[in-house]
């Protein structure tokens, strides 16, 4: 590659700049009508050109365009000036640079941008790489904070949105909750502004918050797209503060990228996104290709692996999930009346999700409750106790510093602790804490809490407190086998800045898992409420992981549902899925997911016994017969489950075009194929 000088004026800010183009034997100086010629990335293959006006990206796989970014695209970065953030496009550079690559023989470009004539921008540099990666036909981009002095640099908005050079009619897959197709021609209009946090709204002050990786919006931090014989995987290598940015209009086009938001106010540290082509390939075979990163980046540990570690995982083959429906219940026999009324209707085996509040462990300790308890670990139920790695205090500004620094309501094993130890609760620990600035989202400003819909402890100091709780619950004598974690991806991960342990989100990740660590090390199951890579080879079970739905539940589906998750993590981590979602239609689509991915069934559990929630206007005997019916279906999904729980899916397709009947297939030979029109099931390969 012939590299040469060529400067230039800069017709939008009038100032010098000095380019270094990789001309690949072309003319490096401007052409007739004054462009610039391209930056080149080439290797046997796959070969890369970059606009150097727009910073727009072509490829070409063996010779055949592959894909590009749209016109429309501008790579920008924004900085936080004046207590607000501003956009400065990158072609707004005073000086632009593409570098000499740095070692011998490699294949990439680096694109240095400087001079930045806004105030507040001063000295900020910042460099774009695009690279080929060591696998074939794979190439890497990373966004590198050269120099910040005044740490301003607050986010980055490259790469662009890929669309793959083809007429036919393709589609996105993005792993949204369990997974999510969209076609090119969707009719429906799709954002990431879109609410996935139905019972805990976004900060209307964080728009970005809606397609957060490691959120609802984003279980896994991966995206692709497929087009006739070719397709596009994206892994997104730092995804701590990532975002996933989505646009489809009705009809069409649908634009998905990435953009980087700031690590404790700053865009700290090299963002880096990798894309592989694939010929020939479906969103099976990008699923497929991602649990492959997944294993090597040390996200997927087998069920089996678990279950050498802790043989109690395995009671969870063939269980029902029962989320107890009722809070601080002070009577112990009002938990096991409603466990013995569950029994007697067919229930086995289950993981028993204990109510939240003290009462029910505070207060049984008493001989009857011990050996009700007893039997249960005989039958091989899972007791679970709830605690929460973010939500454990009522307010810090409480009227009453003492009452605000023990746990509230929601952590059964935080109010058997009566645990203080979460500082900025007391008068004068408030008055030390961080005070919040414009910058900082409101839920990221400290470490004791935030103002929304929920109240976050720094996972730092969780830990602490978790142990705690634990110890505590083990010197009463109260026997648990596992322990609920709630509100693990349902709030995402945030910074914390308090000067003791400051930490940014990937640190909150790393702290939660050694809230983790304590629980699995003491021998119990870890059930957390919603699956996300970080969390999948240090716990066990998930709840609330289904196909997206407008409101969450009962909605109309959003896009095409796909088993992304299943495909990476099937024998890895269980998924229950909720039999009773509120409508009878949702009821049974719910029921036939389930099944095509050999899910675990959950039910609620009511104080009076029930396994259903009553609705609204319902009658006692439509409940009892709706109660007849969804007990019957978790019934058969458990002994499903039962023989395919630690097996890898491996395929997914959809039999007939409409989608009406899908098959599944897994590691063992057995396969479901499910009619979502009649309701219809096939099992193959089953005993």
């Amino acid at each position: 590659m012939a590299w040469t000088d060529v400067t230039w004026r800069s017709p939008l800010i009038g100032i010098g700049a000095v380019i270094l183009l990789g001309a690949c034997g072309s003319s490096s100086v401007r052409d007739d009508v004054g462009r610039l010629p391209p930056y080149e990335v080439t290797d046997r293959s796959l070969f890369l050109e970059i606009d150097p006006e727009r910073l727009g990206i072509r490829a070409w796989l063996r010779d055949r365009p592959a894909w590009e970014s749209p016109p429309d695209f501008e790579p920008s970065i924004s900085i936080w000036h004046d207590q607000k953030e501003i956009t400065l496009p990158l072609r707004l550079a005073g000086s632009i640079e593409a570098l000499k690559p740095g070692g011998v023989g490699e294949s990439r470009i680096r694109i240095r941008f400087s001079e930045f004539p806004h105030p507040g921008a001063e000295g900020i540099v910042v460099e774009l790489v695009v690279a080929l990666a060591a696998k074939r036909n794979e190439f890497v981009i990373e966004v590198v904070p050269v120099f910040d002095p005044a740490g301003r640099l607050f986010g980055a908005d490259f790469p662009p949105p890929l669309a793959i050079h083809s007429d036919e009619v393709g589609y996105t897959v993005l792993p949204t909750m369990q997974g999510l197709m969209i076609p090119d021609d969707y009719p429906e209009s799709l954002s990431s502004s879109i609410d996935w946090w139905p019972d805990a709204s976004p900060d209307p002050e964080e728009p970005w918050w809606g397609g957060a990786v490691f959120s609802r919006a984003s279980s896994m931090a991966w995206f692709g797209a497929v087009k006739g014989n070719q397709a596009y995987l994206a892994i997104i290598d730092t995804p701590y503060d990532a975002v996933l940015d989505l646009s489809h209009p009705s009809g069409g086009p649908t634009k998905l990228r990435v953009r980087w938001r700031p690590s404790r106010g700053t865009l700290s540290y090299t963002r880096r996104v990798r894309y592989a082509f694939i010929e020939g390939a479906n969103y099976m075979d990008l699923a497929r290709r991602y649990r492959e990163h997944a294993k090597s980046a040390g996200f997927h540990r087998s069920l089996k692996e678990k279950i050498g570690a802790r043989p109690i995982v395995e009671n969870l083959a063939g269980a029902v999930l029962l989320r107890a429906q009722f809070a601080r219940a002070e009577n112990p026999m009002i938990v096991s009346s409603a466990v013995e009324s569950a029994i007697g209707k067919g229930i086995g085996r289950a993981v028993l999700r204990l109510p939240s509040g003290a009462g029910v462990l505070s207060k049984s300790v008493g001989r009857s409750w011990k050996e009700f308890t007893q039997e249960l670990f005989e039958k091989g139920w899972i007791l679970a106790a709830q605690a929460q790695p973010f939500g454990d205090l009522d307010h810090p500004e409480s009227s009453d510093p003492e009452q605000a620094a023990w746990p509230s309501r929601h952590g059964s094993l935080g109010m058997l602790a009566r645990s203080r130890v979460v500082v900025g609760s007391r008068p004068e620990e408030r008055a030390r804490r961080p005070q919040p600035d414009a910058r900082r989202a409101v839920f990221t400003t400290w470490y004791g809490g935030y103002r929304r819909s929920r109240e976050m402890v720094c996972p730092v100091r969780k830990a602490v407190w978790l142990d705690e709780s634990l110890r505590a619950t083990a010197r009463r004598g109260i026997r648990i086998s596992g322990v609920h974690l709630t509100d693990l991806s349902e709030v995402p991960l945030f910074d914390c800045y308090h000067a003791k342990h400051s930490l940014d989100k990937r640190g909150c990740a790393e702290a939660i898992r050694d809230v983790i660590s304590k629980i699995s090390g003491r021998g119990h199951v870890v059930y957390a409420d919603e699956p996300t890579d970080y969390l999948m080879d240090v716990a066990d079970l998930f709840d609330r992981c289904s196909y997206p739905r407008v409101d969450g539940s009962t909605g109309d589906p959003l896009g095409i549902s796909v088993p992304l998750l299943s495909l990476v993590y099937h024998d890895a981590a269980i998924i229950a899925w909720d039999l009773d979602t509120g409508t009878d239609a949702s009821d049974d689509a719910q029921y036939l997911d389930a099944t095509l991915n050999g899910g675990m069934p959950a039910l609620p559990l009511d104080a009076d016994g029930w396994l259903v929630r009553r609705r609204p206007g319902e009658s006692m005997l439509a409940r009892k017969e709706r109660e007849e019916r969804l007990v019957k279906r978790a019934v058969s999904l458990a002994a499903l489950h039962e023989q395919l729980w630690d097996e890898d899916l491996n395929s997914h397709e959809f039999v007939t075009p409409d989608g009406m009947i899908q098959r599944t297939g897994f590691s063992n030979g057995a396969q479901i194929e499910v009619n979502f029109g009649n309701g219809e099931i096939k099992l193959k390969g089953m005993n």
